[in-house]
């Protein structure tokens, strides 16, 4: 997705806004984590992975730290602050068996 589609801090047509996004992850602690720990897992993967072209990896990288620039920079809660304070320390995340939703 990071490939084919621009970021964007408004809407555009085919790009990624992250005004939308910053706006989501500024409000809940956990999901910002959660999200940025995996774009830089992308970033790792972008630099391991040999069939990625240069051009490619330099597009991705390019837009995913923007795009982590961005969520760090964007004001957040302050209940996102206070949860913040407490880190991984507590869990933010439900485990899939805990919701009781059964397929």
């Amino acid at each position: 997705m990071l490939l084919e589609h621009d970021i964007s801090e408004g809407f555009e047509r085919e790009a990624i806004d992250t005004g939308y996004i910053a706006r989501i992850l500024s409000a809940d602690w956990g999901f910002y984590y959660t999200v940025t720990q995996n774009l830089r897992k992308v970033l790792e993967y972008m630099c391991q992975n040999p069939f990625i072209r240069d051009e490619e990896r330099v597009v991705v990288k390019s837009r995913v730290s923007r795009l982590l620039d961005i969520l760090d920079k964007a004001p957040k809660t302050m209940k996102w602050n206070l949860r913040a304070k407490m880190g991984t320390k507590i869990k933010w995340y439900t485990d899939v068996e805990e919701t009781g939703n059964m397929f």
